[in-house]
């Protein structure tokens, strides 16, 4: 049975996952302490062949394709992308760039694959074994790395009183930006309430949870709230008179865990059969393709709009429904340069891939299982022994 399909395909959410489908490698510290350089390989593999496209892409292409009174902004990620591209390829561009990184919004993969560095200060004591105090033990560790991610997070938003988003204090913007917007700490919290959510899924895999039909009402009524609340409460800060810090260091502090803790209950949910509609829709078909091309469409959606912009010869007088047309033309376009750029890159890479470390899982396998061969083979040896001297007499 197939649960939130969309949710769960991405190729940028599965290499945790991976790791601990193979018990040969996940059933204690030592087997995951030896394996992590596998596990830091494993992730970025599969993210560089598309990333690294993109960015030749970007550092080459765009830039000779038309001209325009705003042609100054697709130059300037062009040549972006020719100083700064091994910042985005290192994954360190939001503390490195300055302000100059080759394909913006990469940031956000570069706050991922930093948290993903340091994840396994989490996963070392998932790997406890499950007798005794093993549970308790991962219960512990990632339960404390959220309440710490928070902690450090409040208490660096209500020190520094950033503003709830740039056009608040437009002044502030670049510094809000720089410090706040993209920055690891503050992105911090969320990553590890997946954490959280994804090791309750682990434990519980493969097994029939029963759960009390108030409870479920109650969780999901409690999900529509905080999502509408994470939402909503952006809307007087979005007025002309509005001031007030205190409320913008409680949204900048937790609105981003508050709206991870909504989604993680929906995917649990779902996964165990208590996601009712919702689960039926996230699971139909039609959401295989644009799963399988989220992530091309992540790095290449944004030079299209920008070039198709930086051409206009004339304003634009806005109308909903020109603003609904464009916005369905961008993502089209987006969808047709991602399944290109997938067929071309990503699909060649991560079959490759996939057989490189099928390889090698499979020699670990044949050596472990030659290993135990030998020890058995060694404490059968006096039962042998015994058997043919009885034979022989």
């Amino acid at each position: 049975m197939k649960h939130c399909a969309a949710a769960a395909s991405s190729p940028t959410r599965r290499d945790q996952a991976w790791y601990f489908e193979d018990p040969d490698r996940s059933r204690n510290m030592g087997s995951f302490l030896k394996n992590i350089p596998l596990f830091y390989l494993h992730r970025y593999l599969r993210i560089f062949p598309l990333l690294a496209a993109a960015i030749l892409l970007q550092a080459s292409l765009p830039h000779r394709i038309a001209d325009g009174p705003e042609w100054d902004s697709v130059a300037w990620d062009t040549q972006n992308c020719r100083d700064n591209w091994w910042l985005t390829l290192l994954h360190v561009q939001n503390y490195f760039a300055e302000g100059r990184t080759c394909i913006g919004q990469t940031w956000y993969l570069a706050v991922d694959m930093q948290l993903y560095w340091i994840s396994p200060l989490i996963l070392v004591w998932l790997c406890a074994p499950r007798e005794g105090n093993g549970h308790r033990t991962g219960w512990c560790a990632v339960t404390l790395g959220l309440l710490t991610s928070l902690l450090a997070t409040s208490i660096y938003c209500f020190l520094n009183n950033f503003p709830v988003n740039s056009m608040v204090r437009p002044e502030d913007g670049d510094w809000y930006m720089d410090y706040y917007y993209i920055n690891t700490l503050t992105r911090a919290p969320p990553f590890f309430v997946g954490m959280l959510y994804g090791y309750a899924l682990h434990l519980r895999r493969g097994k029939t949870i029963v759960l009390p039909k108030v409870f479920v009402t109650l969780m999901w009524t409690a999900t529509t709230i905080l999502m509408g609340f994470s939402v909503y409460i952006h809307y007087p800060t979005l007025t002309v008179n509005y001031d007030n810090q205190l409320l913008d260091n409680f949204i900048n502090s937790y609105m981003r865990a508050t709206w991870a803790i909504a989604l993680g209950w929906m995917i649990f949910a779902c996964v165990h059969g208590y996601g009712g509609p919702i689960n039926w829709f996230l699971s139909l078909q039609m959401w295989k393709l644009p799963a399988r091309l989220s992530y091309a469409m992540y790095l290449l959606h944004f030079a299209p709009m920008l070039t198709m912009n930086s051409m206009r010869v004339s304003p634009i007088y806005f109308t909903e429904w020109d603003t609904i047309f464009r916005c369905f033309g961008d993502l089209v376009l987006s969808f047709l340069l991602a399944f290109a750029l997938t067929l071309a890159v990503d699909s060649p890479f991560s079959t490759l891939q996939k057989l490189f470390f099928e390889r090698g899982g499979n020699k670990q396998q044949h050596e472990s299982a030659s290993n135990k061969n030998n020890v058995n083979n060694v404490h059968d040896t006096p039962k042998r022994e015994e058997m043919e001297a009885k034979t022989i007499f």
